[in-house]
């Protein structure tokens, strides 16, 4: 069973909230999964600085 999805509210800046906007127009694009797509990234790449200051 999938977990259910937990609202947050955040402030950004003008000029970041109008380019999510922007990208928000495009088809099969909402803000919800563009910010979701942007915090899996950004664990991702911390993740893996971690991994490379261990071992690199």
């Amino acid at each position: 069973m999938p977990r259910p999805r937990i609202r947050h509210q955040c402030l950004l800046e003008a000029d970041l909230s109008d380019r999510l906007d922007a990208a928000a127009r495009h088809p099969s694009a909402t803000k919800p999964a563009i910010i979701a797509d942007a915090l899996k990234a950004w664990f991702e790449r911390k993740g893996q600085h971690e991994l490379d200051t261990r071992f690199g």
